[in-house]
């Protein structure tokens, strides 16, 4: 092997020594995940629900003050264009919680709440068919 092959390669092995080298460094001390800010987003999210108020009648002025507390924006959007159940739901609430998912869209970040027609919060789900906001 000639004097100019033997430096090519003891380059290439140099170069590949220090790439591997700034990997591992890299894997060791930069956090790459976003695993923090996703359970940052989980406990913010679970913190808001355990401050609301037990009550047989959560109202969305209660929610509301405790979202605009941290911050947060509490809007009530004119209407929920998903099907949902129960079919008896007449008002909606959208909290959004931060902070936000990595990667997420605003229905990601959002707390939804829904009201029947006294104003109390109600248990709902995306549903179709029988009982549901799209019944055919």
């Amino acid at each position: 092997m000639s004097r100019l092959s033997r430096y090519i390669v003891l380059g290439l092995l140099s170069l590949v020594a220090v790439l591997v080298a700034v990997y591992i460094y890299a894997i060791n001390t930069v956090d790459f995940s976003v695993d923090k800010a996703t359970a940052a987003h989980t406990e913010a999210r679970q913190a808001f629900l355990s401050d609301l108020p037990e009550t047989d009648c959560l109202q969305a002025s209660d929610i509301t003050g405790i979202a605009r507390a941290r911050g947060w924006d509490a809007v009530q959007p004119s209407q929920f264009d998903w099907c949902v159940a129960p079919d008896t739901v007449q008002t909606w609430l959208r909290v959004t919680v931060e902070p936000p998912l990595p990667f997420s869209t605003e229905d990601e970040n959002a707390q939804i709440f829904a009201f029947d027609e006294a104003g109390c919060a109600v248990d709902w789900s995306y549903a179709s068919g029988p009982g549901s906001t799209c019944a055919e």
